[in-house]
């Protein structure tokens, strides 16, 4: 599978990307979720390269990426469409990932002639404020979350998969973390920036944003049954909410898969991606 590593120098910091290219084929661009990076989509790519001129990109703080601020949705809008500019891209479905898929709605209210369509992977259809029982205050100042060692860690994040947990994900939560000069294991986002992103994941304001863009949205939602026990009726009626909203959307789910699909479902969400670009062209 060929690919190109790129970095590009925006201000004072580096954007890492990845080209997979397929000349004259539609453009998509995979963006990652909260804390993780762009490998979270090694597994998907496969299945899309064949149609596709794939990028997927480390955004500002993670992976490969500089750890510089501002770190903002609208820095977040801005460095997607620096790298569209250096690759000469003028308009892609845009794919993202649990928090990435509020920036990405942003990118489409600003650029709406950039932006052919979005795909929304089990997030940005509701605020996190709404949710039932969430506590903004008490994550904004709650320490970063650290274990003593490395295997603790992946452990940990091991058992959240449960049955899809294997050498891939270890490998993937090893690029997710970094051990400090304490000792211990941390993120490797900069908890300055995962609380200033998950503030503004947290708090925007939908529907002022859906009604500012009008390129078609896929919602793909994971399975109910990987969700907190209680929360299915917040989930149906904010997705109704949020689907009538938009002037073209839709939604699916992936049966049996986690939060974070990509990786547990990877030929089944890139299956529903296909569909919708192609559907949009």
């Amino acid at each position: 599978m060929e690919s190109e590593a790129k970095d590009l120098k925006v201000d004072d910091s580096t954007l890492a990307y990845k080209v997979y290219p397929r000349e004259g084929a539609p453009v998509v661009v995979l963006i990652h979720g909260l804390a993780s990076t762009k490998e979270s989509y090694d597994r998907m790519v496969p299945f899309l390269t064949d149609s596709f001129h794939l990028i997927t990109l480390d955004q500002r703080g993670h992976g490969e990426s500089s750890q510089v601020g501002p770190y903002t949705f609208d820095r977040l809008v801005e460095d997607l469409r620096a790298v569209l500019e250096a690759e000469q891209i003028e308009r892609a479905t845009l794919v993202g990932g649990s928090f990435a898929s509020v920036p990405v709605q942003m990118f489409a209210a600003r650029y709406p002639e950039r932006t052919a369509g979005l795909v929304l992977l089990d997030g940005g259809f509701f605020r996190l404020t709404d949710l039932p029982g969430y506590d903004l205050q008490a994550m904004q100042v709650r320490p970063p979350y650290s274990t003593a060692t490395m295997d603790e860690m992946i452990e940990g994040v091991m058992q959240g998969y449960g049955p899809y947990a294997d050498e891939f994900v270890r490998e993937q939560t090893r690029r997710e973390v970094t051990q400090k000069e304490d000792g211990r294991v941390y993120l490797a986002l900069p908890h300055e920036a995962f609380v200033a992103y998950l503030t503004e994941y947290a708090t925007v304001d939908l529907p002022a944003l859906t009604a500012a863009f009008t390129a078609p949205v896929l919602v793909l939602l994971a399975d109910s049954a990987s969700r907190p026990a209680g929360r299915d009726a917040f989930y149906e009626k904010a997705l109704a909410a949020y689907l009538a909203s938009v002037r073209d959307g839709q939604a699916a789910t992936v049966p049996d898969s986690l939060h974070a699909m990509m990786v547990t479902h990877p030929k089944e969400t890139a299956d529903h991606v296909r569909r919708f670009v192609l559907e949009n062209r």
